[in-house]
């Protein structure tokens, strides 16, 4: 408790208005010692100054009994500083602006480069996830995919998906929905839970739907928000998308938007329910549509470059168990890519790539700026 009181009164001494009478009597209270040191022996004056000690450092020493140093000499520069620019307005407006504008500048193009392309995949070790790709780009088919997913030995898990819009209307006027098809394993490979009921598996990744539970979806917070109003029993409920009703399972993390930067998630489906929303003509049939984006989860104390080399050398046989109804010359130029991976822990963004050049060259051009201003005013001081 007398800790606690102690260093109340430093705090009160700290901030007290009457501060100047203190120093005022600590100053006349080393007066009084030094006279009665030189009354002792009047003709020693000189002595008595040495034996008594350096004044100011007695003074620092008695300050530092009942306040904090460092916070006061703080404090001290910070008062200095106000008074200074109070006196100088055309100055302080000067400065002012020139910094704000720089500064603002600068933070309005870093916060664009960082949603874009720096800031990691809210995502279990998105250090380890990489996307994969062939020599041509890095879609693939849906027999592609199938063939990376059945050779996947080199990886923790592997998964694919496609973004695209739904309708959620019945009829009359549309509403549409950002939407992901995705494989059964993709939420488990990111490591991504649900806040209710479950998450997509590979049980439900079956053709048209016929899973244990039929057609099921999985929504995102914030569309379960929106939507349903956050209603406790959203699981069970049925979505309507392109007017085929899904069963809602689960509902995934308000910080999960999926792995593109540009477009937040509402609704997830499986792959394999494509042929209900294509009847005459499916996706997963087709040998030439490159729909797809796969993406990779190293296993643990694997490099890139090693799982790179293992599985790269499975190309030649995922190519021609996957080869288009192309001509001869197209199947052999499509029977000679190879497989490449690439990091993905910032997620993807097309954006990203179309300007990530051109933000980052922006972001040097207004850090000079930056370095301009603070010149300037260096040199108005």
């Amino acid at each position: 408790m007398s800790r606690m009181n102690e260093q109340w009164q430093r705090v009160k001494h700290l901030f007290s208005r009457k501060r100047r009478g203190f120093d005022d009597d600590l100053a006349e209270e080393m007066r009084l010692h030094l006279d009665l040191r030189t009354a002792e022996n009047p003709a020693a004056e000189r002595d008595a100054r040495v034996r008594f000690g350096n004044v100011s450092r007695i003074q620092e020493d008695s300050r530092a009994a009942w306040g904090w140093p460092a916070f006061e000499s703080i404090f001290q520069d910070v008062r200095y500083g106000v008074r200074t620019l109070w006196s100088s307005p055309a100055f302080t407006i000067t400065a002012i602006l020139s910094l704000t504008l720089a500064i603002g500048a600068n933070t309005a193009i870093f916060s664009l480069l960082n949603a874009v392309m720096l800031r990691t995949l809210p995502v279990k070790d998105p250090s380890q996830l990489v996307m994969i790709e062939h020599t041509q780009g890095p879609s693939f088919t849906y027999p592609m995919w199938e063939q990376v997913r059945d050779h996947a030995e080199a990886f923790d898990g592997v998964l694919a998906y496609s973004e695209m819009q739904f309708d959620l209307s019945s009829g009359g006027v549309r509403q549409f929905a950002s939407g992901l098809m995705v494989s059964g394993d993709y939420f488990r490979t990111l490591g991504v839970p649900a806040i209710r009921g479950r998450v997509l598996t590979t049980a439900d990744d079956k053709r048209a739907g016929a899973g244990p539970d039929g057609p099921v979806a999985v929504i995102s917070e914030s569309f379960w928000k929106s939507r349903y109003d956050g209603d406790p029993s959203i699981i069970g409920r049925t979505v309507t998308l392109d007017r085929v009703k899904f069963q809602i399972v689960g509902v995934t993390p308000a910080w999960f938007h999926g792995l593109s930067k540009d477009v937040r998630y509402e609704v997830a489906v499986t792959l394999g329910c494509d042929p209900l929303f294509h009847t005459d003509r499916s996706a997963l049939d087709q040998r030439s549509w490159w729909w797809l984006s796969t993406v990779g989860r190293l296993k643990a104390g694997a490099s890139l470059q090693a799982t790179e080399a293992q599985f790269g050398a499975l190309a030649p046989e995922i190519m021609r168990a996957s080869v288009p109804n192309w001509d001869a010359k197209g199947q052999k130029e499509f029977l000679s890519r190879k497989l490449i991976l690439k990091p993905a822990a910032t997620g993807f963004s097309q954006l990203g790539s179309l300007y990530g050049k051109a933000l980052l060259t922006l972001q040097a051009v207004v850090a000079i700026v930056l370095l301009i201003a603070c010149a300037n005013v260096a040199n108005l001081l």
